[in-house]
Parts: structure tokens; C-alpha cells; sequence
């Protein structure tokens, strides 16, 4: 597999900071013995917003956002679906 995965981080301030990160690849060979399999793996965008009050503490805030390629459908044989998926996520992080 070979991924592309380009990113930028953006400080808005002393205490809040933006990031997104978009990624993607392809295959190089496929997966499956005797089936022919496309070689898109897709496209994820990943969101962050991130606020540190403190030195100490920081609440990160993330989304990310899937759009499976045709490679997930594993071959025409297959044909799984590649439906749109995404997660959220939120944290505390507390250094001592």
C-alpha cells in the first residue's frame, strides 16, 4: 500500500489549535488470490480542535471522515458495500 497523507496545523492562540489532515492510497498488488481487485482505497479527512487552558491540560476534539474506495468492494465477485463512515472523538489530556 502507499499512502498519501498531507496535513497542516494551525494555532490559533495560546490555547486553541486547529489540524485537519486528508488521506489517501492505493493498492500495489491485490489482496485476493484469482480476483481482480481495484487499487482506490479511498479518502479520509481528519478534523481536529484542540483548546489548552493550561499547561497542563488539554481538550483535543477530533472527527473523521471515511469515504471507502473501490478496493473495499473486493472484486466484482464480492461487491461488498463501501458506504460513507465516520467517527468522533473527544479527550482529556492531563500532564503531571
Amino acid at each position: 500500500v502507499i499512502y498519501f497523507a498531507p496535513s497542516i496545523n494551525y494555532k490559533w492562540s495560546d490555547r486553541w489549535s486547529l489540524e485537519a489532515t486528508l488521506v489517501t492510497g492505493w493498492l500495489q498488488v491485490d489482496p485476493l488470490a484469482g480476483v481482480d481487485v481495484d487499487k482506490a482505497l479511498g479518502y479520509e479527512l481528519d478534523l481536529g480542535f484542540n483548546f489548552k487552558p493550561n499547561d497542563r491540560v488539554t481538550w483535543i476534539n477530533q472527527i473523521g471522515l471515511f469515504s471507502p474506495g473501490s478496493a473495499f468492494k473486493a472484486g466484482d465477485v464480492n461487491n461488498f458495500d463501501t458506504n460513507f463512515a465516520y467517527g468522533l472523538a473527544t479527550k482529556a489530556a492531563i500532564s503531571f
